[in-house]
């Protein structure tokens, strides 16, 4: 069975973005406890709700300046 992924942190560094710019960004939407979570927990998240993705984005096109797809942040691993 195929699994969709959280690549957050790749994200983040490919954008060289701080986890800490992140939390900051998405403040008062997610908590910063939210932010560090998602990103310990990348590759056992089994949930992510459209408000929390939609948060993300949001931060990460301010952020960088740039627009932000959900194939940025997700992908389809098959291998499983």
């Amino acid at each position: 069975m195929a699994l969709i992924r959280l690549r957050l942190s790749t994200y983040l560094q490919e954008a060289g973005i701080t986890p800490a710019a992140l939390a900051a960004a998405v403040h008062p939407t997610l908590s910063r406890n939210t932010v560090y979570r998602l990103l310990r927990q990348e590759d056992t998240i089994t949930r992510l709700d459209f408000p929390t993705l939609a948060a993300l984005m949001t931060a990460l096109r301010q952020l960088t300046g740039k627009p932000v797809d959900f194939a940025d942040l997700l992908e389809l691993d098959e291998s499983v």
